[in-house]
C-alpha cells in the first residue's frame, strides 16, 4: 500500500506541476488521458478501499494512513486541476510583467502576430498578436513540426470568443482572474 500511495502522491505533484503551464497537459488527447486516468484511478480506488475495509489486523494504521492518501489525492487532484488552481496561483506572480506590455501590443488584426521574445523567468512569450476586438494574445508554448498540425498555448487578455491571431480551430479559452484567460488553438 505503501508504494501506491507513495505513486499517487508523486503523480498528483508532477500534474500540478505540469498544469502552470499553458499547453503542457492540454497537448495530450483527452480520451487518452480520460482513458489511462480512469483505469488507475479504478485501480487504486479498488485497492485502497480494500485497505481501508479489510479486518483489523497489524500495521492496519498505517495501511490506513496510506490508503486515506490515495482517496485524498484522487478526490483533489482532478479537482485542482480541473479549477487552474495551480496555473492561477503562478500567473499572479507574473500578471504585472504581462500587463506592462499591453499598451505596447500590436494593433488589433485578424491574424496578426509578432515575434515579442519575453523572458518572464518560469514564462518566455515567443510571440504576441491582438484579435480585432483588442484582446492580447501572448504565446507561451508552440507544438508541431513542419508538416503537421501545430498549436498554441499561452495567456489573453480581454479575449474574444471565436478565435486567436494564433489559429481559430480547436479554439479554447480558460477564465483565470479578471480579465485574463489562458488559450489553446491551432495554428493557421
Amino acid at each position: 500500500m505503501w508504494f501506491l500511495s507513495l505513486f499517487t502522491v508523486v503523480g498528483s505533484g508532477l500534474l500540478l506541476g505540469l498544469s502552470f503551464f499553458p499547453g503542457l497537459l492540454e497537448q495530450v488527447p483527452r480520451k487518452y488521458s480520460f482513458a489511462i486516468g480512469g483505469l488507475y484511478i479504478g485501480f487504486a480506488l479498488a485497492i485502497t478501499l480494500r485497505h481501508l475495509f479489510q479486518a483489523r489486523a497489524e500495521g492496519i494504521r498505517r495501511q490506513r494512513i496510506a490508503a486515506c492518501l490515495v482517496l485524498l489525492s484522487l478526490v483533489l487532484t482532478p479537482l485542482v486541476l480541473a479549477s487552474h488552481i495551480p496555473r492561477r496561483l503562478l500567473f499572479q506572480q507574473y500578471q504585472g510583467d504581462f500587463e506592462a506590455l499591453l499598451p505596447d501590443a500590436p494593433p488589433p488584426a485578424d491574424a496578426s502576430t509578432v515575434p515579442l521574445n519575453a523572458d518572464f523567468a518560469l514564462y518566455w512569450v515567443d510571440h504576441w498578436g491582438s484579435d480585432r476586438r483588442g484582446g492580447v494574445y501572448f504565446r507561451t508554448l508552440a507544438t508541431g513540426q513542419k508538416g503537421s498540425k501545430s498549436g498554441s498555448y499561452g495567456f489573453a487578455h480581454r479575449p474574444n470568443a471565436d478565435g486567436s491571431p494564433f489559429g481559430d480551430e480547436d479554439y479554447e479559452i480558460h477564465h483565470l482572474m479578471g480579465d485574463w484567460y489562458t488559450f489553446s488553438s491551432s495554428d493557421k
